[in-house]
């Protein structure tokens, strides 16, 4: 199977958009990788019910089971290293109570890079 058919296999249910307008779930059936479709079935009024769907209808209504899309890297300088240690600095907020008043006192701890 192609990555084309994302996460959308035979057995799996999706949302399927009727002709009428309703949404209901559908099994998969079968993958048609020549038409990019998928044939889907469900029972109603005891019987059995199907038609293809394309993916894009696939996908727009379950956009969890569409392919990963894959983001191209692009090659990035690498960063020196007081720039590190900056990105490395996390705040840490310690919470004192003195005499009914509550005061915050922020810290700048620099984590160390192993």
């Amino acid at each position: 199977m192609t990555a084309l058919f994302g996460k959308v296999f035979v057995g799996v249910y999706v949302e399927i958009k009727r002709s009428d307008g309703r949404i209901h779930p559908a099994m998969v059936t079968s993958l048609h990788e020549d038409s990019e479709s998928v044939t889907v079935e469900w029972i109603e009024n005891g019987d059995t019910k199907g038609k293809e769907i394309d993916l894009e209808s696939i996908f727009a209504l379950n956009p969890d089971v569409a392919p990963d899309e894959e983001i191209p890297q692009s090659p990035e300088p690498p960063l020196h290293s007081s720039s590190v240690a900056k990105a490395n600095r996390v705040p840490k907020v310690y919470y004192t109570s003195n005499h009914h008043h509550l005061s915050v006192i922020h810290h700048l701890v620099s984590q160390k890079s192993q």
